[in-house]
């Protein structure tokens, strides 16, 4: 288990921009954590991820569709869901070991 003040903001960007789709969930550090969800409506992406963490495990669950087939895209975790200023209030990538 961590030490962070915060449990990790979970924010998806899908093909490395801010496409504002969905919205975000955090919550403060606590022994139970709720699970977040980032959801895609805007289409022609459209689906659900799930973050659920139970002890010292992050679990990983959902589908998205209407991605470009065979394409290479990348998903990360920012620190912060903000989206202001250009999507810099997200924050630098969730790295709690710093690998």
């Amino acid at each position: 288990m961590t030490t962070y003040s915060y449990l990790l903001v979970l924010f998806i960007l899908l093909d490395s921009y801010c496409s504002g789709y969905g919205y975000y969930y955090s919550s403060h550090y606590r022994k139970h954590f709720d699970p977040a969800i980032a959801s895609f409506t805007k289409e022609p992406n459209i689906g659900s991820v799930w973050f659920t963490q139970h002890g010292n495990y992050m679990y990983l669950n959902g589908s998205v569709s209407g991605l470009p087939r065979n394409s290479h895209l990348g998903v990360h975790i920012h620190r912060y869901g903000g989206l202001g200023n250009m999507c810099l209030e997200a924050g630098p990538h969730f790295n709690p070991f710093n690998m």
